[in-house]
């Protein structure tokens, strides 16, 4: 069995790391390697999301709540549930724009 030298190990690391080099270089033709950039206005924006994102979690819990006592006041009235949707008043809000 034969041992394995420097020269071996040179003739099999270089391929693979010129092979990397080339996928690198042409990757960079469609994806941006650079850093990604978390400046201020990046923070305003996510800080903006989260409280849109509470916002929404708030108003859902609003609605389902609203939803649960308009069940109790028609099982408490003694009506079938048959559940009249005119009587719910439930207000749904118009999709964010897309940016």
């Amino acid at each position: 069995m034969r041992s394995f030298s420097f020269t071996d190990f040179i003739k099999r690391a270089l391929p693979f790391f010129a092979a990397l080099v080339i996928g690198v270089f042409i990757t960079s033709f469609f994806v941006d390697l650079s850093r990604p950039r978390f400046g201020k206005h990046r923070w305003h924006e996510v800080q903006h999301l989260r409280v849109e994102n509470e916002d929404l979690k708030n108003e859902n819990l609003r609605l389902r709540n609203e939803l649960e006592n308009y069940r109790l006041s028609v099982t408490r009235s003694g009506e079938e549930w048959n559940i009249d949707l005119r009587k719910l008043e439930l207000t749904v809000p118009p999709p964010p724009t897309a940016k």
